[in-house]
Order: structure tokens, then C-alpha cells, then sequence
């Protein structure tokens, strides 16, 4: 592969027709330090991927009847952040990204580089006095704490940690053996490193000092082209939601102004899914109309929507 050559990419790529595997393949480092290359079982951080399966386990929980998603939030998470904003959200408006509630990831960055970002209740002090933009439903705008807070309706409802309740009814259940919320700092067998070029010094580097210990419910955890390719068949197979449920969330919102997102799902004509990037972190998940199953996973900035352009060409 040219962007290979051009370092333009870094990972491995799947494509499968439901359980037909079309192609399969991997590509450059997962260290460059040691020279270790990528196979196809490598784990790589998912990024914002991460949302599908926060999503996924908010409409089981409602299909299950324990949540109710035109609710507001206030009686799954009461105290996270103010009431007043609470009241008025509800947990479709977290899923379609209409809740006029923004970004947290900027307040924890600029806090102490000592403070470790470990378990969701962490972050209860840099969220309790959030504030909404526009009124829920009233427009889109992407919302990374929307979907913390995901993870907060989770635990409470299932009186359970969220991590838990997602190895257990997600990641076993499709038989993700490969994907999990390992610390960013701990040894992992066959994980890749993220890396980024510096422009300015004209070398690979990578991310250290991260505030973030490890995933959260609005993305980051680990996984491999494999195991996501099992989680998207294992949806569509009915194992997760049934299929009235499923055809809700893959159907765009325009009635809450998301004319292009579902319930964690970006959705277009021909095809649905979701994109993760971040420094040298890069991902992308998509079922075709036609059952054809897209999974890129990269440890360069950028690296699967190059993948991405060139398939599309």
C-alpha cells in the first residue's frame, strides 16, 4: 500500500461480509522503537468508535425496560450535573448529540498532568456545574460529555460499574476477546503505539503525561479489527437489541435536527457507522447497505480516513 511507503498509514484493515472475511491485512509498526510490526490481531485504541458501544448497551438496558430513553436524565443521574440543565435533557438528546451540552476533555487537560482520570466518578468535580448552549433538541453539536454521562446512566441503572457492565454484556457476549479498558500506561500483550510525527522537530513521537488513565463511555477503549467486526455482526444478528430497536438507532433524528446521526451511529444513504481520532489514534467502523463490514484501525493521526479515501476513490 502506497500511504504505507509515504507513512500516510499505520494498522490493519478488515473487510467482511457479514461472517465472510473478503480481506484481511496489516500494516507498518506497532513500535517503531523496537521495530515490532502491526499483525492483524494487534489492539488499537478506538477512539470516539467507543461511542457504538456505549450506545448499544443504553437501548439493551432500554430494551430490557430499566431506562427509558425520552426520559429526562435527572432519573438516571441525579446530581452529575445541575438539575436545571438536567430536567430538560433527555437520554435520546445524549445519544443524537442534542443536548446542547459540549466537551469536557479541555478541563482535563488543563488541570494538573498529576491528577489520573482512572474510574467515571473521577471526573464528577470537573462536570457537576456544566452548562447547555441551546436548548436539547433544538440543534446538533458533537458532546463528548453527553456520552460520559452515558456512562454514568449505565452504572446507575444497572448498579453496576460501567467498564463491568460492558465487558460482560457487550465485549463477551460477540465474543470481543481482544477488547477491553486496559490503562494507557500498562503492559499490553500486541498493543500499538500511537504515534505522531512533529512537524517542528521533524521526528515520531508519542503521547506521555495523559491525564486520562484509560477509556471512558464517550471512547478510547482497545480493540482489533476482528473483534469490531464481531460487534457489528452481532447486532445486526439481534443478539444485542432487537431488530425494531436496532432500526431506531440507525435511523438519523431530523426531528431533533440530526439529520445525519442515529442512536451512536453516523448514518448516510449507502452505509452507517463511526469515526475515532485523536493524536496518532485513528478508527473507523462501517456496515454498507449491503452487509459489507469496513473495519480500519490505526496508530498514526489520520491513518484510517486515508484508508478510508483511497477505498472510496
Amino acid at each position: 500500500m502506497a500511504l504505507t511507503s509515504n507513512d500516510k498509514f499505520s494498522g490493519c484493515v478488515q473487510i467482511s461480509n457479514r461472517d465472510e472475511c473478503l480481506f484481511k491485512k496489516s500494516y507498518g509498526y506497532a513500535s517503531r522503537a523496537y521495530m515490532i510490526e502491526n499483525n492483524i490481531d494487534t489492539k488499537f485504541n478506538i477512539a470516539s468508535v467507543g461511542k457504538s458501544i456505549t450506545s448499544v448497551a443504553i437501548l439493551h438496558l432500554a430494551e430490557k425496560g430499566v431506562l427509558d430513553l425520552f426520559a429526562p436524565i435527572t432519573r438516571y443521574c441525579d446530581s452529575v450535573i445541575p438539575k436545571i440543565i438536567s430536567d430538560k435533557i433527555t437520554i435520546q438528546h445524549l445519544l443524537t448529540h442534542t443536548s446542547g451540552l459540549g466537551d469536557f476533555f479541555n478541563h482535563v487537560y488543563s488541570s494538573s498532568h498529576q491528577i489520573a482520570y482512572q474510574e467515571l466518578n473521577d471526573f464528577k468535580e470537573i462536570i457537576k456545574d456544566s452548562q447547555i448552549s441551546f436548548e436539547p433538541g433544538s440543534k446538533q453539536a458533537y458532546s463528548n460529555l453527553g456520552y460520559l454521562l452515558l456512562g454514568f446512566i449505565i452504572q446507575n441503572v444497572a448498579n453496576m460499574d460501567y467498564y463491568d457492565y460492558i465487558e460482560k454484556n457487550i465485549f463477551e457476549r460477540a465474543g470481543m476477546n481482544d477488547s477491553g479498558f486496559w490503562f494507557y500506561d500498562e503492559v499490553l500483550e500486541n498493543a500499538a503505539t500511537a504515534y505522531f510525527f512533529d512537524d517542528t522537530y521533524k521526528k515520531w513521537r508519542y503521547l506521555v503525561n495523559r491525564p486520562l488513565a484509560r477509556a471512558t463511555s464517550c471512547g478510547g477503549c482497545y480493540s482489533t479489527v476482528g473483534d469490531l467486526t464481531k460487534f457489528m455482526n452481532t447486532l445486526f444478528n439481534g443478539a444485542f437489541i432487537g431488530s425494531e430497536l436496532l432500526k431506531e438507532a440507525i435511523t438519523a433524528k431530523s426531528e431533533l435536527h440530526s439529520p445525519s446521526y442515529g442512536y451512536g451511529f453516523y448514518v448516510s444513504d449507502d452505509e452507517i457507522g463511526h469515526g475515532g481520532d485523536g493524536t496518532g489514534v485513528s478508527a473507523k467502523l462501517i456496515r454498507k447497505k449491503d452487509g459489507i463490514v469496513i473495519v480500519i484501525l490505526s496508530n498514526l493521526t489520520n491513518g484510517a480516513y486515508e484508508v478510508e479515501s483511497l477505498l472510496n476513490e
